[in-house]
């Protein structure tokens, strides 16, 4: 797979992205009528794409990594809370904004699963979260998907461990 196709396969746009660009379509349709605003509305539009071309470049350069493992009981307690930890350490030497979605086990019935945390320059956090195992047998979890963004938050980068 090429670069280009890797990076728009990673490639989210948040909702502050859809917002900047709401608002300058709404300053163009208003240097309709004011056409003294005309000038301004391009420049807003050269200045939010700059904006998002910076955020591309921040989170998709080399060294933009956070490492996540999860780590579970080996036995886990029917009827009882069980802690998940996962423990993530941002490699980077940028502050990161992170959306963790863990896909649990089918059996939990939880699909709204997701947590925001903010990781400085290499640092390392641990998130804890219960899970209530009503049923025996075997758990199996998906992928860890974690949603990088910068200060800027117009862009995020998918990670899927």
């Amino acid at each position: 797979m090429s670069k280009t196709n890797q990076i728009l396969k990673n490639l989210y746009l948040t909702n502050r992205f859809f917002l900047f660009l709401g608002a300058i379509v709404a300053f163009f349709a208003v240097s309709f009528f004011v056409p003294a605003f005309f000038l301004l509305a391009q420049l807003s539009l050269v200045v939010f794409l700059s904006f998002v071309g910076y955020d591309i470049f921040q989170l998709f350069r080399r060294g933009v990594r956070v490492r996540v493992r999860r780590r579970l009981p080996k036995v886990m307690s029917l009827g009882d809370d069980n802690n998940i930890h996962l423990d993530l350490h941002n490699k980077s030497g940028m502050a990161l904004k992170v959306s963790i979605i863990d896909e649990l086990p089918f059996q939990f019935q939880k699909r709204d699963f997701l947590e925001k945390i903010k990781l400085d320059p290499r640092e390392k956090n641990r998130l804890t979260y219960p899970v209530h195992p009503v049923k025996r047998g075997e758990y199996h979890f998906g992928a860890i998907n974690l949603y990088l963004s910068s200060r800027v938050g117009l862009i995020e980068k998918r990670y899927s461990h």
